[in-house]
């Protein structure tokens, strides 16, 4: 499916209403990335998927992931700038794989269907490396005391260090002397040294190392010469418990490089479970239709709606719509497209829903074909299409100085090159933007082609020789959009077999047209002259003006000749009375 078909159908969109259904970074990530799938089988087997998913879902399972990181992506960080993995990055890999472990025990259970065993058990996890990650770091991401017996001992010396530091400096701070200096009471730290907040004027009568100034610079942070030998200390045995920690790190770090085929395998577990959990939950809250793929290359779909209208009419949460009012708002239609007909002309009115009904099948079609349930009634059929093609919208491009037919063109040429049996093409009016005899010529060819390809299609029009292209082949036929004239908007009702009518005297007399212009126009209706009489007529007058004109050019011509005539006489009649 190229980028041009899902930028015109939005499919973007689709892919940010399943994102919202995702709950780790990795689910939403496959969500928006979600695109359709190589062949027939691997779009069943995802329709399969998500459909056990949701009974799953139905019967009272839950799926809990918590927040995860991709581990793998820490992997290939620390790998590429030869670093340890930190604390925080380690409790991350553990997490995922302790995810990685729910989903296969959600796919182990005696509901989960065939399809979701199957893809769990094709997963091959690191099992035992939780628990050394989890014996080495806890879940906030610091490295443990008993990670070895060594940084035990560190942290105990270091510990006992500092506690003698804190008493020795509240010691000093309970003096007079020290205490009339201090900007503030009580001693902080910088650069991992206790210093006292000491008044700037005050700091020459403290010895000791100044480590800096407040902002404002009234305050002097100083450490005083009296624990400089204790700061050194605890320094020393800070930077050994670091060293020590960097070791432990480096060690379990290069354990885990060993196994990143298995964390890789746990995270693509996780992402899959997650969007197929998605999949699941979008498919229970609006009560879509897994659909199948169907076999016989039968489109057959019954109270479907448009997609995004769907989503649009979810009153600001896409996790909790009001579903009888999204069903008020948004008309289904029904349609089999494949088995008796496999060329639909659809007719009707401007703004009768036409492009609805057309951007709704190719979006029907493309997320089938990513493994989505769709907004239809069960049982519900759609053919695996190779490919979907879409022409629809006002695609006119300044920029490539084409305008709207030229532009549409542009596109329908690539169908009729392209488009083969198997595929779905959807041209939304046909033959429109420009003269309606060539626009309707061009679009019976078009269609005729794409029909002796076995291309299903789909198109939309107003041109009567498209309509009448429909009545007079195999497997073509007419539909029309219903309108409803007394509301002047469209009920989005597919009726097959005849074409629909345009409305426009009606809308333009409903809108405030001038009855005089309105009968006229119904006049002309009723009365046309036959194109071919009026085209005769205009050649006819224009071959009299060009006569005409040629009569001119040939007259001025001869008076020009007589005027030259003239003035030679002229010249000869007054040299000879000159002589």
């Amino acid at each position: 499916m190229d980028a041009h078909t899902l930028a015109v159908l939005e499919f973007d969109k689709v892919r940010e209403a399943l994102a919202a259904f995702a709950q780790t970074d990795l689910g939403r990530a496959a969500a928006c990335a979600l695109a359709p799938l190589g062949s027939a089988a691997s779009a069943a087997a995802a329709l399969k998927e998500t459909e056990e998913m949701g009974a799953l879902l139905q019967g009272g399972a839950r799926l809990v992931l918590g927040a995860l990181r991709d581990g793998c992506a820490d992997l290939e960080r620390a790998r590429e700038f030869h670093r340890p993995l930190e604390p925080d990055e380690l409790a991350g890999i553990a997490a995922l794989v302790r995810a990685a472990e729910r989903v296969t025990a959600l796919g182990g259970e005696r509901a989960a269907g065939p399809h979701l065993r199957r893809r769990v058990a094709a997963a091959t996890l690191p099992a035992d490396l939780p628990a050394r990650i989890e014996d080495t770091v806890d879940a906030r991401g610091f490295v443990r005391d008993a990670a070895s017996p060594k940084l035990a001992a560190l942290r105990e010396r270091a510990r006992v260090l500092r506690e003698t530091l804190r008493e020795k400096v509240a010691a000093m701070l309970r003096r007079p002397a020290v205490a009339r200096l201090l900007q503030e009471e009580q001693p902080s730290m910088r650069n991992d040294r206790y210093v006292l907040a000491v008044r700037s004027e005050c700091r020459g009568r403290l010895p000791g190392v100044i480590h800096g100034y407040s902002q404002s610079g009234a305050t002097a942070y100083i450490e005083p010469q009296e624990i400089v030998p204790e700061g050194n200390e605890l320094g020393a045995a800070a930077e050994s418990v670091r060293r020590e920690e960097t070791r432990i790190l480096l060690e379990l770090t290069r354990a885990i490089m060993g196994r990143a085929p298995e964390i890789r395998a746990a995270r693509d577990l996780v992402a899959w479970a997650d969007l197929t959990h998605a999949k699941g939950e979008l498919a229970r809250v609006y009560e879509f239709c897994v659909p199948a793929i169907a076999p016989d290359h039968v489109l057959a779909v019954s109270r479907a709606r448009h997609p995004l209208l769907v989503f649009f009419h979810a009153a600001g949460d896409l996790r909790a719509p009001d579903l009888p009012a999204i069903r008020a708002k948004v008309m289904p239609f029904d349609l089999t497209l494949g088995k008796d007909v496999r060329l639909l002309v659809v007719t009707g009115p401007n703004t009768g829903g036409k492009t609805v009904m057309l951007k709704a099948v190719g979006l029907l079609a493309v997320m089938a074909a990513c493994g989505l349930p769709i907004p239809a009634a069960p049982p519900a059929r759609v053919p695996y299409y190779g490919r979907v093609f879409v022409d629809a919208g006002d695609e006119q491009s300044l920029q490539q100085s084409l305008s709207t037919f030229s532009a549409h063109m542009r596109h329908i040429v690539r169908v009729v090159n392209e488009a083969a049996r198997g595929d779905l093409a959807i041209l939304d009016e046909l033959g429109a933007g420009t003269d309606p005899l060539e626009g309707g010529a061009l679009g019976t060819v078009v269609l005729e082609h794409l029909r002796s390809r076995g291309v299903h299609t789909v198109a939309s029009t107003h041109l009567g020789l498209l309509k009448q292209y429909a009545y007079m082949h195999s497997e073509t036929a007419n539909a029309a959009m219903e309108f409803d004239p007394a509301a002047l908007a469209p009920t989005y009702r597919v009726l097959l077999g005849a074409p629909g009518r345009s409305c426009a005297l009606l809308v333009a007399e409903r809108l405030g047209l001038r009855p005089e212009l309105i009968a006229a126009a119904k006049e002309a209706i009723r009365n046309p002259e036959p194109l071919e009489i009026v085209m005769r007529r205009m050649e006819e007058a224009r071959r009299a003006v060009e006569a005409e004109r040629r009569n001119a050019q040939k007259v001025r011509r001869r008076l020009a000749v007589l005027k030259g005539a003239l003035a030679e006489k002229r010249r000869d009649a007054g040299a000879a009375q000159g002589q």
